[in-house]
């Protein structure tokens, strides 16, 4: 258990910095076509990502379609509706999509939440497979051991280790862990789930040992470990889409909200109450029905973006006021003042004060942003 406590601690901490020291961007561009090696890391975005050729580092693909058919000599982050892996990773890779399958060759170790998850019959994982979907799929080779939180999980190809499975689903003959004809499981099969497990034909060397999962107030420990790094991935995922979408506007918030951090807090506070209030007076009394329901939508996107806002300052604040690094690239300073806050909010009865804080901060921000902005414009 320690392990994998260890290594996906190591996944949310080293992750962010990861993404920021993409120094290899395709602006505009989805396609890695065939030819000279990319020397460096890797960042692509777009609609469809291919990556065709050899990349000397580490490879960042955010998209709808993610394809992987070169080579990459470093770990694979990517996050999409489908990730389809043909070619070779020499390194580790940390996904978050609906639709994975792997049909090629990672050298290293698989962290994967989604929905469907597949290790196609030509594909194989050189360490072990950290699993979060509703159906997952092992047709190919699992060097290490198989660690997976699902509904669904059959077996049909070799895991040369453990496997540990864990579902809180109810037994039927559709869910659970089947172990097909040709499974290899050289190694023991801890079933955490109702039921008994599947085996039509598959081979176990080592023991199976059966739990009883535990109730809805006594989860397991690696379920909350795996649902909150998961959590942290998504919160990384939507700190960089802000930052790269947003571009010089957030850095024009998160500049008003670092220079004048109080009078944020104070308009942002006045703001939290009075825009909701303003908006439904406007729809009751008929004067503007249209413009009060704006004002609500307004509020909420507000709302929904200021915790971000205040994380991405938190971090202006820590890296180039307290660390006095001056020379500190914006998104760095982002996905680490973001994380930081998400540690403070953890924090039992001082984080209920820090998101409320964080709440009006990041709102009155805004709104200061946005009366500097049209000032100028004016």
């Amino acid at each position: 258990m320690k392990k994998y406590f260890y290594s996906l601690l190591a996944v949310a901490i080293m992750l962010p910095f990861g993404i920021a020291s993409a120094i290899t961007m395709a602006e505009g561009e989805s396609i890695l076509s065939q030819g000279v090696p990319i020397e460096g890391n890797a960042f692509l975005a777009g609609s469809s990502v291919t990556i065709d050729n050899e990349v000397n580092g580490d490879a960042f693909a955010f998209g709808e379609r993610i394809y992987v058919n070169g080579k990459i000599n470093g770990d694979l982050i990517c996050a999409g509706r489908e990730v389809i892996i043909n070619g070779e990773i020499n390194g580790n890779i940390r996904c978050a999509s609906e639709e994975i399958k792997i049909n090629g060759k990672i050298e290293r170790s698989v962290l994967a939440f989604g929905k469907i998850i597949i290790v196609e019959k030509n594909g194989s994982i050189g360490r072990d497979l950290i699993a979060t979907g509703q159906e997952i799929n092992i047709n190919g080779i699992v060097a290490g051991s198989l660690d997976v939180t699902s509904s669904i999980l059959k077996v049909n190809g070799t895991v040369n280790q453990n496997i540990n499975f864990y579902s809180e689903e109810q037994d039927s003959s559709n869910v659970g862990l089947f172990l097909n004809s040709g499974a290899i499981v050289n190694g023991n099969v801890n079933y955490n789930a109702f039921g008994e497990i599947k085996n039509n034909g598959g081979n176990i060397t080592g023991v199976t040992n059966k739990y009883i999962p535990k109730g809805e107030n006594k989860e397991d420990v690696k379920t909350i470990i795996l649902s909150s790094i998961g959590f942290i991935i998504a919160i990384i995922l939507t700190t960089l889409a802000i930052v790269v979408i947003g571009g010089s506007g957030v850095e024009d918030i998160s500049k008003q909200m670092t220079s004048s951090a109080w009078k944020s807090v104070g308009i942002g506070a006045i703001s939290f109450f009075m825009l909701p209030i303003i908006g439904i007076i406007l729809i009751i009394t008929g004067i503007g029905a249209f413009l009060g329901i704006v004002c609500l939508l307004m509020w909420i996107l507000i709302l929904l973006l200021s915790l971000f806002f205040s994380g991405i300052s938190l971090g202006e604040i820590l890296i180039k006021k307290i660390l006095k690094k001056k020379a500190s690239k914006f998104l760095v300073n982002s996905l680490i003042g973001v994380l930081v806050g998400y540690l403070l909010l953890m924090i039992p009865f001082l984080g209920f004060i820090f998101f409320i804080l964080g709440l009006w901060w990041g709102v009155g921000g805004t709104i200061l942003a946005f009366a500097e902005k049209r000032k100028e414009i004016e």
